[in-house]
């Protein structure tokens, strides 16, 4: 996905052209997809980790296409209600209760391995993608462009694993925040630009940990900490650091 490239060349500052060698490191904490067969067909089902779409039984389940034709079709008989009772019932409708787990609504294309979309382009293993394109390994986003790895984020763009969040731009690691650009291992944070490990502070700009700093020491310090993402992601295809486990890690 050139989306993806162009994704981590403007956050990380290296484009990366091998989506799916990332693939489990980007959906580490978003949720996950099991795949399925159809009862009628046999054609692949991607089942999310959605509504209660993973308790719906797995042998009873269909396309979307299969499910309209089996709604118009699969009728009881009437003698086949006589003296119907909550018991009964459960032996009857074997004949007709087959599901559907998803469902696409709007304009969309080019969407694989995607659940629940609506208006949505180029998305790739994601779940819940709404007014959204070159998605990729995420679960809900709202209005949002070049979006990677990410679990609930609204009117963002070319972020990469970041969570409940909104109006992010260039940000990667970041939680509960919002109207943040160029933001790195942040956590609740607000009206933010070119900042990193900051936590629970406002309308800061070239801080590190809370402290804004001179514009050149910032930048060797984000140099710093670029180069060493971009290390590991060379060697594992992952960062073993996160918004979360850096909290937690002892002193």
């Amino acid at each position: 996905m050139e989306a993806f490239e162009k994704t981590t060349a403007v956050v990380l500052g290296k484009g990366r052209k091998c989506l799916e060698k990332h693939g489990a490191y980007l959906c580490e904490y978003t949720r996950k997809t099991v795949q399925c067969k159809s009862a009628m067909s046999g054609e692949k089902i991607t089942v999310a980790d959605y509504a209660r779409y993973m308790d719906y039984p797995k042998n009873r389940l269909l396309t979307e296409q299969e499910a309209e034709l089996a709604g118009k079709s699969f009728k009881l008989r009437p003698e086949d209600l006589e003296g119907l009772d909550l018991a009964k019932a459960g032996k009857l409708i074997g004949k007709i209760a087959y599901f559907h787990p998803g469902f696409d609504h709007g304009k969309f294309a080019n969407i694989i391995d995607s659940q629940v979309n609506l208006d949505a382009v180029n998305c790739f293993k994601s779940i819940l993608s709404l007014y959204s394109k070159n998605c990729a390994y995420n679960f809900y986003t709202l209005e949002s462009e070049s979006v990677f790895g990410c679990n609930s984020v609204r009117k963002s763009n070319f972020v990469i694993r970041c969570f409940l969040s909104a109006k992010l731009s260039r940000c990667f690691e970041v939680d509960s925040s919002r109207q943040c650009s160029d933001c790195y291992f942040c956590h609740n944070c607000e009206n933010m630009q070119d900042s990193m490990f900051c936590f629970n502070v406002k309308n800061l700009k070239n801080a590190v940990g809370n402290a804004e700093l001179p514009r050149e020491e910032y930048l060797k310090i984000k140099s710093r900490v670029l180069s060493e993402i971009n290390a590991h992601l060379d060697k594992s295809n992952g960062v073993p650091y996160s918004i979360f486990s850096l909290a937690a890690r002892k002193k």
